[in-house]
């Protein structure tokens, strides 16, 4: 079987024993993530940190594509953007993290070369005195056109979101979340106005499923 370089990728996101820091190892070793699903064993082995047991993983891959054709599904379904470690496209900021996310989804356009980003992260219940502090942070900011990266869950996160769209800044969302059916749905009618406003792009990571009450 040929793979694309998107099917490799999300493979080896999704490999049993295989985490963050040993694909990441794998691709800057490969370079092309396909590569490692046609490797002679004593040629993983050479790799820093692999075993026996990561090898048995990588041989079994295809137990694991029926999934990666269902995402690959969802992504079309929903209308999303795959992005790759490793590709041009990839954040260089996030690149360099000992586990970077293998893959994400993206939703909406982002200026990932823009060299001034702020994270904001905080409760979801803040006081009076948080929210006040919080936008005016964000509008302090403002001049120097930062893109302002948090959740979406409610309270800070949030906050911070609706202040950048205010003062015309691009946001990114990041949900550590799996890709399943209906995640986007579930939460759409908050969703649409920020993706409406063309500010927004949001990135799924590859863990739990989305709790809509948190957002």
């Amino acid at each position: 079987m040929n793979l694309t370089l998107e099917q490799a990728a999300l493979l080896l996101a999704r490999l049993p024993k295989i985490g963050p820091r040993t694909a990441k190892k794998l691709i800057d070793h490969f370079k092309d993530s396909r590569d490692i699903f046609s490797a002679r064993p004593d040629k993983l082995l050479k790799i820093n940190g692999l075993g026996e047991s990561h090898l048995k993983s990588i041989r079994h891959w295809e137990a694991i594509f029926p999934r990666v054709v269902k995402e690959e599904e969802e992504i079309k379904k929903q209308a999303l953007s795959l992005n790759t470690y490793g590709s041009n496209a990839y954040p260089l900021p996030l690149s360099f993290t000992a586990d970077p996310p293998i893959v994400f989804f993206q939703k909406g356009e982002v200026n990932w070369q823009n060299k001034r980003v702020i994270s904001i992260v905080g409760t979801r219940e803040p006081t009076s005195r948080g929210l006040v502090l919080c936008r005016t942070l964000v509008e302090q900011l403002a001049p120097y056109r930062p893109l302002i990266v948090s959740g979406f869950a409610r309270g800070i996160d949030i906050e911070a979101h609706r202040t950048a769209l205010c003062c015309g800044l691009e946001t990114e969302q990041y949900w550590d979340t799996l890709l399943a059916g209906g995640t986007l749905e579930n939460i759409k009618t908050k969703l649409n106005p920020f993706l409406a406003m063309g500010h927004l792009s949001v990135s799924f990571g590859l863990t739990p499923l989305l709790n809509a009450k948190t957002f």
